[in-house]
């Protein structure tokens, strides 16, 4: 991604008595800076279960999005060499017929392989999109 405020973000709420309802979307972009928050959004509404569940949910997808793609990277190299491997040493042989809804372990490799690319086309994709 490009250059947004480093995490971790995290939300607070308004104080309804100072005329404004909402929460606020905060993140510290520096250690150095104690005490100095920068404002990146709010959640407007009345300050409620559903605002606040707004707001949660935007600070957890933010925090987490780094780790999710790392994690999503992993798990796709790893299918990648057990499919690499399983090819390998289990090659189709010509005489096999199998059809579109065969339940044999090769074909559901291959079923596998084929969501797999097509898994990591989309996740590459969203690494590589800009907000």
């Amino acid at each position: 991604m490009d250059k947004h405020t480093p995490t971790p973000w995290t939300y607070v709420s308004s104080v309804p008595a100072e005329g404004y309802e909402c929460f606020w979307i905060k993140a510290q972009p520096s250690p150095v800076m104690r005490g100095f928050t920068k404002e990146i959004g709010a959640v407007n509404g009345p300050i409620n279960d559903e605002t606040e569940a707004n707001a949660a949910l935007i600070v957890r997808a933010v925090n987490s999005h780094a780790s999710l793609l790392s994690t999503i990277k992993e798990l796709m190299e790893a299918l990648e060499r057990v499919v690499e491997v399983y090819r390998r040493d289990n090659p189709m042989r010509t005489a096999d017929v199998h059809y579109r809804d065969c339940k044999c372990l090769r074909c559901q490799i291959d079923h596998a392989a084929a969501a797999h690319d097509t898994a990591l086309s989309r996740a590459k994709s969203l690494m590589e999109q800009k907000p």
